[in-house]
């Protein structure tokens, strides 16, 4: 909404009734993606707009406090994750980067892979302070193990087209990709070695996917 700033609803019994809650006061800011939103416990939730900020609530979405006001770049925050309570990662549009070290109370700049300059990044996961991985809207995947100091690309079947959608850890090793190809149809990815290697899943007709939980 153009008059008003981004908006969040939240629910404190099961969802039979929701509450609506401005964030910040700045209009005609939203989320742009489904990863925009980073929500670590039932009480620290992170949010990027479409303009370049990122909100933080620290008491389940009640209040929030903008802890990056498009300084690092004005536009979108495509997506938002977190390791621990401390280290955090962010990615948006045109390749924009950004880290934290202190629960987002600042947040700067990470040069990403040179080869996707102004590609818009649409998924990160941030598995401690050095390794990271970003999928971007080019269907291509790169990590790092240096804190983005250098960066590698992953091939998988497919990679190079369509967009990444979601990548999942669910441990060291395990760990899960979405990509839509461009038509859009979705793939499911699984690597046991910790995206070293990506096999491709038997995945039901669909036209294309969101997500990964």
């Amino acid at each position: 909404d153009a008059g008003n700033p981004a908006e969040i609803a939240y629910s404190d019994d099961s969802g039979a009734t929701w509450t609506a809650v401005n964030i910040g006061s700045v209009n005609a800011h939203y989320a742009p993606t489904r990863h925009s939103m980073w929500v670590r416990d039932r009480n620290a939730i992170w949010v990027g707009t479409n303009l370049g900020y990122i909100h933080k609530s620290s008491d389940a979405g009640l209040t929030w406090v903008a802890q990056e006001s498009g300084v690092i770049h004005s536009g979108a925050w495509n997506a938002i994750h977190f390791a621990d309570a401390l280290v955090g990662l962010a990615g948006g549009a045109a390749n924009v980067l950004a880290k934290t070290l202190d629960g987002g109370t600042s947040w700067s700049a990470v040069t990403g892979p040179s080869a996707q300059s102004g590609v818009a990044v649409t998924v990160v996961r941030a598995l401690d302070r050095n390794r990271w991985w970003v999928g971007y809207a080019n269907g291509k995947l790169y990590y790092t193990l240096d804190a983005g100091v250098t960066w590698s690309q992953r091939s998988f079947s497919g990679s190079g087209v369509g967009q990444v959608r979601d990548i999942k850890f669910r441990n060291e090793l395990e760990c899960y990709l979405a990509v839509n190809n461009a038509s859009p149809v979705g793939t499911l990815h699984m690597s046991i070695d910790g995206g070293y290697t990506w096999e491709a899943l038997t995945t039901p007709t669909n036209a294309g996917v969101n997500a990964i939980q």
